[in-house]
């Protein structure tokens, strides 16, 4: 079966969250048996669980202990989803995640408004004294989210040992937050400006990022630093688009590869492609796109083609989660022909054909077949130089266009490492029983990829925050006639 690998699948028509409206209760759940639950599921179904734990599972059932001791303590929702987002980080997993959409309000409805503001949701929302010290660390001080409706301080904060800086709401132009409330907790990876995060949006949509950068004045992808000198270049490449930037240079913007996109994709590579094959340069942007659909690069695939691309293997999870699934897959692909067709749907029956006999045999993995070279392009005569724009928020189907990229003779890949979301895929998930906590889980691992995990692709030419204009003033001086490689 073609992988998927969407980090939106979790957003199905059958996982999208209930209106907050009528339904904000205070929920005595158990944060044990939700911390219990998850670590079985992923014991059962997480691709990357063998990887973690199998070096050292002594370390591991300390971790779990230890963990599981303090969930004992913990009786709020907040508190509970910050424990058992400490555990799905012990993996690694960058598309393994943790979310809580059960309470997002429409912002447009008054009375979901003032429902949940007077809820007890609401009421142990975690706040805190300010003003606070910012401390010596750059990212500390002070932040606007770029609608300008929040300002924010990020401090640090020694006393909990779960983050080591907080994000705190100082002015807020908004009916849900006010002064006081947490709106970001960040931990320390070990990388410069690089940090786990849980953070909380307008609408009280609650998810954790396993990388969360502060480079220059933005920190994330909402927040800019006041007072601070610097560009967000990386902003640019926010919509589907195709432009001719000059005579034999033309630009193609794709921002995500997601199924979601399909038809719109589709479009796009069609009116785009005669200007395409008569221009001699071609940027291709993909910074900022996560991933989706592998079928989305194999227009993409013909342009870079200059000899065999190679692929790697894929090992299933066989899990009874990883199975019911991709048959909730099935059947939300046979309602949505518009952007799955009858050979996807074939494909999928086959695949849990496939997953059922081997979970019937009691086997842990299902390992594919080595896939064979994708050779079946002509090498094109244009467009001649293909300049790829990618930074740290380019993740995993954006990876592997990247490193069918690598092995083209007339590519060059220009930024900053990718987002190192390469390693695993097909990202399904679960509900915990009672706080109803959204838990992503990967189903598939790469045999070479995972080397890349967190660590990303490297560039051909590194330029933090890269810009378009930037890299046409490259071009037309000549700069990247021999850069390309052999």
């Amino acid at each position: 079966m073609r992988p998927i690998i969407l980090l939106a699948l979790f957003l199905a028509p059958t996982f999208l969250h209930k209106s907050a409206e009528n339904k904000i209760q205070d929920k005595d759940c158990n944060c044990l048996d939700e911390l219990v639950y998850v670590a079985d599921y992923y014991s059962e179904n997480l691709a990357s669980y063998d990887d973690y734990v199998v070096p050292d599972p002594a370390a591991y059932a300390a971790i779990v202990a230890d963990l599981k001791s303090e969930a004992k303590e913990v009786t709020t929702r907040d508190e509970c989803y910050t424990l058992i987002n400490e555990y799905v980080e012990l993996f690694k997993d960058k598309h393994a995640r943790l979310m809580d959409y059960e309470y997002v309000v429409d912002l447009n409805k008054d009375t979901e408004i003032n429902e949940f503001v007077t809820s007890a949701v609401y009421k142990d929302w975690e706040i805190l004294d300010m003003p606070r010290p910012t401390g010596t660390h750059p990212i500390g001080g002070t932040y606007q989210s770029l609608d300008g409706a929040l300002t924010m301080q990020i401090s640090p904060d020694a006393e909990n040992k779960h983050r080591d800086f907080v994000g705190v709401i100082t002015k807020a132009l908004h009916p849900i937050f006010k002064p006081g409330h947490v709106v970001l907790e960040l931990k320390e990876t070990g990388l410069d400006n690089v940090f786990e995060a849980i953070t909380r949006t307008a609408d009280n949509y609650k998810k954790s990022i396993s990388h969360f950068y502060f480079e220059q004045c933005a920190l994330g992808d909402n927040w800019v630093k006041k007072d601070c000198d610097g560009n967000l270049e990386d902003l640019e490449n926010q919509a589907f688009r195709f432009k001719k930037l000059a005579d034999n240079i033309v630009y193609l913007g794709i921002p995500s590869f997601d199924f979601n996109f399909n038809r719109k994709i589709d479009s796009l590579y069609q009116v785009s492609e005669p200007a395409i094959l008569a221009a001699k340069y071609l940027i291709i942007d993909v910074r900022n796109n996560s991933g989706g659909d592998e079928k989305n690069i194999e227009v993409l695939n013909k342009y870079i083609y200059t000899n065999p691309i190679q692929r790697d293997t894929i090992k299933y999870r066989v899990g009874e989660g990883n199975l019911q699934t991709y048959e909730g897959w099935l059947e939300w692909f046979k309602q949505d022909p518009d952007n799955f067709s009858a050979e996807d749907i074939s494909d999928l029956e086959n695949h849990i054909s496939q997953l059922q006999e081997a979970y019937d045999n009691g086997q842990k993995y299902l390992e594919t077949a080595p896939p064979e070279p994708i050779s079946d392009y002509e090498i094109l005569n244009n467009p001649a130089s293909i300049l790829i724009l990618a930074n740290h928020r380019t993740g995993s189907t954006a990876e592997i266009f990247l490193l069918h990229a690598k092995q083209s003779t007339k590519t060059q890949i220009i930024g900053t490492n990718s987002a190192g979301m390469i390693g695993y895929g097909d990202n399904g998930g679960v509900s915990t029983p009672c706080y109803q906590f959204r838990l992503t889980c990967t189903m598939f691992r790469y045999n070479h990829r995972r080397k890349y995990e967190k660590i990303g692709i490297a560039p051909d030419v590194y330029v933090n925050r890269v810009s378009i204009a930037d890299v046409v003033s490259r071009i037309k001086r000549g700069a990247f006639e021999n850069t390309i490689r052999q």
